[in-house]
């Protein structure tokens, strides 16, 4: 009887370990297809004011991220609207194992506004989700960002909420709270936060984005 116990133990072990690879395997090919529906680009790479708004308007051409690769989106952005539907942007080079990519984020807020976001979503080597970071996206009329990666993974992500200017003079421009926000991605693939700068002021609006003129209070 003893015999046969171990036997039966050892085929049952045995068997769980195919099925524990089986899955691995699944879900390795899965993660490979998911990151077929992303764009290949190359570094560096800037998602200005011009190519925000063209990836925003022309969103219907992404590829929508569908219910089976959903897993691969952090629960906490698939949390924040329900109503969310993501889609894939870019897939950045590798670096040191870490999977970088781009995935944007459509939904309607409870004030009816209409968002779009982009982030950097990372992977480790095990298909494993490892960290995120807006980068870029539109808010109209409310909020705007834009982002640049370089080369080594320096990140910079400049944001503009709109606010009530307070000067006649100062009509002909836009008057915003402006942060911008410094990043690096570790060996790790976690998106550190390096500097943070915030100002008031006054800006003038070109293709590529919003250049400071005068702080508000001036």
């Amino acid at each position: 009887m003893k015999i046969k116990y171990c036997i039966l133990l050892l085929i049952s072990v045995l068997c769980m370990g195919v099925r524990a690879q089986t899955k691995q395997l699944g879900t390795m090919f899965l993660f490979e297809n998911y990151l077929e529906t992303f764009k290949k680009t190359s570094l560096p790479i800037n998602l200005d004011r011009d190519a925000v708004f063209e990836i925003v308007n022309n969103g219907s051409r992404l590829h929508e991220i569908n219910n089976s690769f959903k897993r691969f989106i952090p629960t906490e952005l698939l949390k924040r609207n329900l109503n969310s539907t993501f889609k894939s942007l870019y897939l950045l080079p590798s670096r040191d194992s870490i999977v970088v990519t781009l995935v944007m984020q459509e939904y309607t807020d409870k004030h009816e506004m209409e968002n779009a976001r982009i982030y950097i979503i990372t992977y480790n080597k095990k298909n494993h989700f490892v960290d995120y970071q807006e980068l870029a996206g539109v808010v109209v009329d409310f909020w705007e960002a834009f982002g640049e990666i370089s080369c080594d993974y320096a990140i910079v992500s400049k944001c503009y909420q709109y606010k009530m200017g307070n000067k006649v003079d100062m009509i002909k421009y836009f008057c915003f709270a402006e942060d911008i926000y410094e990043y690096y991605i570790t060996n790790s693939g976690m998106v550190k936060k390096t500097k943070e700068t915030k100002r008031n002021g006054y800006f003038e609006c070109g293709e590529t984005g919003y250049n400071y003129i005068k702080p508000m209070n001036n």
